[in-house]
């Protein structure tokens, strides 16, 4: 249902928009065309965490051919990675695959500096999608935890927060409380 709705409400990989990352300023950006832009470049809308396959990255590949063990770069965190391995999710089932074409979505399994929003491309393609717009928490809940149980509680909201990023969580100093913030 996830890849469905992503099919269907996000933009078509050919009419997004992108800015040129090597420039501060926004710049007017292009039109990823299938045929002209033969470079890879990539959105990562969501971030899976299993305890057993680790964390899975579900991108929308947004111009060119991304293909297992290929060299990106993100433009986010200004570093590099390289997927060994390319999934399409179909239920809870991952196939692997060698490629993804213009417009697919899949699965880049343990990628470490990429996060939700962030964009992978080409290294040397220079392009980087604007940041997705997130909602602002709507429920924030006080947490109490005793001395011992602080830092399970803080990796358990950390490993919470790379799949939703609309979670927000910090220590009140002044209360102790751990305050989480989210949609509900």
């Amino acid at each position: 249902r996830l890849l469905d709705a992503a099919l269907e409400l996000l933009p078509d990989a050919a009419a997004r928009r992108a800015q040129l990352a090597e420039f501060e300023e926004v710049a007017d950006g292009y039109l990823a065309d299938s045929a002209a832009n033969d470079d890879v470049a990539a959105l990562v809308f969501s971030t899976r965490v299993d305890q057993y396959a680790g964390k899975l990255s579900i991108v929308r590949v947004m111009s060119g051919t991304l293909a297992a063990g290929q060299e990106l770069h993100n433009p986010n965190s200004n570093g590099g990675e390289r997927p060994a391995h390319l999934y399409k999710l179909v239920g809870r089932e991952q196939i692997e695959v060698k490629s993804l074409q213009m417009g697919e979505i899949g699965a880049l399994p343990k990628l470490a500096d990429t996060h939700t929003g962030d964009t992978l491309c080409a290294p040397g393609h220079k392009v980087q999608f604007a940041p997705l717009a997130l909602p602002e928490p709507i429920l924030t809940y006080a947490l109490l935890a005793t001395k011992g149980e602080e830092e399970k509680l803080s990796t358990a909201l950390h490993r919470m927060m790379e799949e939703d990023p609309t979670l927000n969580f910090y220590h009140n100093a002044e209360t102790g409380d751990f305050l989480v913030g989210g949609m509900g």
